[in-house]
Parts: structure tokens; C-alpha cells; sequence
């Protein structure tokens, strides 16, 4: 179920989405773009592949674009529709935490215990795709073997909170995720993105709604998930995880000093998408990736 706006209740509880295949004769492999010299943000846009001289054209690093805040803004869902739009890879960074937890699940791992969390996740090589013929809007490898099933299950859902509250954890995972998203042509969705992962994005959001919009948000979600819970009590929990998100001593809820404040409250996602692609090309970034 959606609100009047169109948006979800939270974008990430599932990750589901239509896919969106490319068809016949349109954009080459990701494999084919980085053999071409585009670079890995080199994805499917809808659009018809580009015509290159292999090592007389080369194409710079496409931008990242940042999308925080917190819980019920619409980040989720603002980001997967600009990532589509724009042929980008959509990254939500609890994806990093979803694999940590999966691996200290796999290695029999204490979840509240960094000590042993550690270990399990030393050796995670993490790679991302965007999906087009699956049922998540982005793929997730850990040393080559795709776990995208494995970090959505529920067994991860329950210990996903527990691992992501270790601090060791979350300094471990910020390589990973600054590794990732320095390739470019990525559209990160978090917390603290703009402010800790990636500084340097081109551009940053910080998408925000009144506490009443994100409330009634999250439980038509949960409603439609078939879970009975009341109004007031999903507005108690939104009001607790926001204080906990914007107090924590490691990397609280904040938005950037530069960061473009947009409120989705009144708007729907297309709406909101479109605000930040006009941002985009009074800021000369709006050239689409691979070079459309």
C-alpha cells in the first residue's frame, strides 16, 4: 500500500521491485562498459548504446549522488527511481550491514559481539549490480557468490540491528562502502552518507517529511504486510529511532552543511525525483551515464 504521495511505508523492508530488462540491441553488459573504459556505473538506461572508438573515447567517473534521512522520508524509493532513471546503481548502505550480519549468521557468530563478529566479516569482498531480471532492485555478491536472497531473509532481518550497532563493525564496513561508491555512478541511500561515507558526492540530498507523513507511511506499510499494529504506536517507534539516529556518538542522522534540503510530504516520488534531476542540470551533471 502507498499514501496519497505515492510512496511506500519504507522502501528497504522488502526491496522488491518490477523488473526492468533491457531489451534487445540497448545498452552493452556491464562487463562490455568496463572493457570499454566507461567505467562500472555503466548500466542499462533505456536508452540506445553508445557509439565508441575503443580508446578514443573515454567517459569520467559519473557522479554520486547522496540521499539521507530518516526513517519513512522516501528515501528508498526517491533513490531506486533516480538510480532507474538515470541508469545508476542504487545503493542503500543497510545492504553492508545485511551482509555482515549474514556472514556472522553463516559463521555461528555472537551478533551483540564484535569480538567474534569481526572474524566473520574480515574477509567480505562485497559487489553490487543492479537486478533486471530479478526480484530486488540491487544484487548483492560476497566474494562471488550472490547472497541477495540470503541478506533479505529473516534470519538476517533479526540480528541485522544487533551488528549494526557495533562500532567495530560499522569502521570495518566504511571501506567497503567508500570502496564501492567511489566507482561512480551511484545513487548512495543512508543516514550518514553525505556526511561520513561520501563527503565528496557531487551532489547531496537530505530528503526529510513531518514526523505525522512518515508515521502514516510506515504503517499503511506494515498494514499491508499484514501486521496489526495501531497508529500511535508506529508514531512511538519513529519517534524513538529518530532520537537514537540523531544522538548516537557514531555517525548520527544529520544533514551536510551542502547538502539540498527537499521535503516529501507533499510530494509524490516522481515529483521529488524530478526536483533533484533539475538540480542536476543547473549543476552541469546531468549528462546520463555512459554518455547519454
Amino acid at each position: 500500500m502507498v499514501d496519497s504521495t505515492g510512496f511506500p511505508g519504507d522502501g528497504m523492508r522488502s526491496g522488491r521491485t518490477m523488473p526492468l530488462a533491457p531489451p534487445a540491441g540497448l545498452n552493452p553488459a556491464p562487463s562490455e562498459c568496463e572493457r570499454r573504459g566507461w567505467g562500472v556505473g555503466c548500466f542499462y538506461t533505456g536508452r540506445p548504446s553508445p557509439k565508441v572508438s575503443v580508446g578514443l573515447v573515454r567517459h569520467m567517473p559519473a557522479p554520486v549522488i547522496t540521499i539521507d534521512g530518516p526513517v519513512g522520508s522516501g528515501k528508498s524509493t526517491v533513490g531506486q527511481l533516480l538510480a532507474e532513471r538515470r541508469g545508476y546503481l542504487s545503493l542503500d548502505s543497510g545492504l553492508f550491514y545485511r551482509a555482515a550480519a549474514l556472514a556472522a549468521l553463516r559463521a555461528g557468530a555472537d551478533p551483540a559481539n564484535a569480538d567474534e563478529v569481526l572474524p566473520a566479516i574480515a574477509k567480505l569482498n562485497l559487489e553490487f549490480r543492479p537486478e533486471t531480471d530479478g526480484a530486488y532492485y540491487t544484487g548483492v555478491l560476497s566474494g562471488g557468490e550472490d547472497v541477495t536472497e540470503g541478506v533479505y531473509s529473516a534470519a538476517v532481518e533479526a540480528i541485522v540491528s544487533d551488528v549494526s550497532r557495533l562500532p567495530e563493525v560499522r569502521a570495518h564496513l566504511l571501506g567497503e562502502q567508500r570502496r564501492v561508491i567511489g566507482q561512480g555512478g551511484v545513487v548512495a541511500i543512508g543516514r550518514d552518507i553525505g556526511t561520513v561515507v561520501w563527503p565528496e558526492a557531487e551532489l547531496k540530498v537530505y530528503l526529510d517529511a513531518p514526523l505525522e507523513t512518515r508515521a502514516l507511511r510506515k504503517w499503511e506499510q506494515r498494514r499491508a504486510d499484514g501486521e496489526c499494529i495501531d497508529l500511535a504506536s508506529v508514531r512511538q517507534l519513529l519517534e524513538t529511532r529518530d532520537r537514537i539516529d540523531s544522538t548516537r556518538a557514531d555517525a548520527p542522522l544529520a544533514a551536510a552543511n551542502d547538502a539540498v534540503r527537499i521535503d516529501s510530504a507533499d510530494s509524490s516520488p516522481a515529483d521529488v525525483v524530478a526536483q533533484i534531476e533539475a538540480i542536476l542540470r543547473a549543476r552541469g551533471l546531468a549528462g546520463g551515464c555512459c554518455g547519454a
